[in-house]
């Protein structure tokens, strides 16, 4: 899939994380992050801290959502990222159904 094509889709999943947190969109990660992670296309935790802009408090609330995006990307990915779902009374959790 393409750097495009991932970032899009990252743009997705922050809008998504934004609206059940009820938040602005950019206080889950500028662009330019979203950008550096469609380009970097990082795979772990210590890769994504690595990124300006990802520090401990933005991977607590959005890491392990965008880190499915991009696995979701691999080659040998089934082009399937797990929905974002509200959790009753807390934060957004990523969803085991499949889109």
């Amino acid at each position: 899939m393409s750097e495009r094509g991932l970032f899009e889709k990252l743009r997705e999943v922050r809008a998504a994380l934004a609206e059940s947190e009820r938040r602005p969109p950019y206080t889950l990660g500028s662009n330019e992050l979203l950008r550096a992670i469609a380009q970097q296309r990082p795979s772990n935790r210590t890769d994504m801290l690595g990124l300006k802009g990802m520090g401990e408090r933005m991977f607590e609330r959005t890491g392990r959502h965008y880190l499915a995006v991009v696995a979701a990307f691999e080659p040998g990915a089934t082009d399937q990222v797990p929905a974002v779902q509200e959790k009753p009374g807390g934060p957004a959790m990523p969803s085991s159904d499949r889109r």
